[in-house]
């Protein structure tokens, strides 16, 4: 005598497992067996004439959804999924099955909300080229390989919420979709001839002209991503969760930055390449806790107040000239070096600098070898910090003081000092490291003779 099965019937009934409805029943509200968590098959009559939304949401294990063959409105395929009698429209796959594959119908258009919602054994979904539409969550919390998204078809904007694919690939007609933030894939991909989106070759996805920088590939293994200059908006959450990603390199030319466009993420420092003015000017919302380094990327600048630096690209090489005391800061990520971290080879300090900051080249881990002149009396704590391949150090200072300075660093670290700097010779014994005593001696105006330990002479 049933006829109509309501909303939320039997939502959240966690133990039910079949379900088979008597053949008056014509309708099933939204929701009805919503949450129902053990449920594995499921039989309808042919009287059934309509089906509510969301009506199987969060019901993963269900195996097979079965239609009387008299039915005039719905129909399942071989695999159990759920259609409309024309195909035209996939209301439910079975979740609870073991396929790895699966092909939608050839000529379904629209796959409605939650359709493969917690298909956790799918890894390959073919869709077909009629399809024009899916419905928000349709395949939320899969596990998807690869998504290619057919042309001519509107993406709904949390369709694929929390799907962990490898590639997001968009066909040339997608017509709309501005939500991408909860895409979570190693690559996004796009049609050359679609007029809304496009992507660069790392798979980070923008609008077509890359004037706003959409969603960044969470999955991807990119740790250090440089933003192009032709971006003026980096959108809402566009780097959330990346925790692979530790740098992110802003141009002068992003004049806005979205809401929780770096929430979720292990980032150690954004690096914009303007002015602390410019930085502030930028219409933003990230968090306070991350480092900003402004003026990322210039090869020159100043480091005290009478100091300056400059950096060789070429030979991967820092000078730092003037006279008087060198800025110590917190970390290293707040010296204008900081971007060269990775490639700086040899450091140069000019006999007027009178001290060394903390921190100044902690984790220059490719820096093999330092100058320090004659004129340093402090050098700071951990200054060179973790610089393992450091080799060589030249000390001329004849008084200094240190602490904790050489840390961390390759246990065939030489000094370099004059034969007659005790104070030097003292402090490389401290650090067990080997020692070089050199001695100078003026012949003429035209020659100098360096003597390595009595032996060895150099012209």
């Amino acid at each position: 005598t049933v006829k109509t099965i309501g909303s939320f019937a039997f939502a959240e009934c966690r133990q039910l497992k079949s379900v088979s409805l008597g053949e008056g029943v014509t309708e099933i509200g939204n929701n009805a067996f919503d949450s129902c968590s053990a449920l594995e098959t499921v039989n309808f009559p042919a009287a059934l004439s309509s089906i509510g939304n969301y009506v199987f949401k969060n019901c993963n294990s269900i195996k097979n959804i079965s239609v009387s063959s008299d039915n005039q409105c719905f129909a399942t395929d071989s695999n159990g999924a759920l259609y409309t009698k024309d195909y035209g429209e996939l209301i439910r796959y079975p979740a609870g099955n073991s396929g790895t594959e699966y092909t939608v119908n050839s000529n379904t258009k629209n796959i409605r909300e939650y359709a493969f919602y917690g298909c956790n054994n799918l890894q390959s979904v073919v869709l077909p080229d009629a399809l024009e539409k899916i419905g928000d969550y349709a395949f939320a919390d899969t596990a998807l390989k690869i998504v290619r998204i057919p042309d001519k078809i509107t993406v709904c904007d949390n369709a694929f919420s929390n799907t962990n694919t490898d590639e997001f690939h968009i066909g040339k007609g997608v017509l709309q979709s501005n939500n991408f933030s909860s895409f979570i894939t190693a690559k996004f991909t796009v049609s050359e001839n679609n007029p809304y989106f496009s992507a660069d070759e790392q798979g980070v996805l923008y609008n077509k002209d890359k004037t706003v920088l959409i969603r960044f590939p969470v999955r991807s293994n990119i740790t250090e991503y440089e933003i192009p200059d032709s971006v003026k908006e980096i959108g809402t959450k566009a780097f959330n969760a990346a925790n692979k990603l530790a740098v992110v390199i802003i141009p002068k030319s992003v004049e806005k930055i979205g809401s929780n466009a770096f929430s979720s993420m292990k980032l150690s420092f954004i690096g914009y390449m303007g002015t602390q003015d410019e930085w502030n000017a930028v219409d933003k919302k990230i968090s306070t806790s991350i480092s900003v380094f402004t003026d990322y990327g210039n090869c020159s600048g100043s480091c005290g107040e009478n100091l300056s630096w400059r950096y060789d690209e070429a030979a991967d090489v820092l000078i730092i000239d003037g006279s008087g005391e060198m800025e110590s800061n917190a970390s290293f990520n707040d010296y204008g070096w900081y971007s060269f971290k990775d490639k700086m080879k040899f450091v140069e300090i000019a006999d007027g600098v009178t001290s060394v900051g903390a921190n100044a080249f902690a984790g220059c881990t490719e820096l093999g070898e330092a100058y320090l002149g004659s004129g340093i009396k402090s050098i700071g704590e951990n200054a060179f910090a973790g610089c393992t391949g450091l080799a060589n150090v030249t000390l001329m200072s004849d008084s200094f003081t240190a602490d904790n300075t050489f840390s961390g660093n390759n246990a065939n670290l030489t000094f370099i000092v004059k034969k007659s700097n005790s104070a030097a010779a003292d402090f490389a014994a401290k650090q067990g490291a080997k020692l070089i005593t050199v001695e100078y001696s003026e012949l003429d105006d035209d020659n100098n003779v360096i003597s390595f330990g009595g032996e060895t002479v150099v012209y």
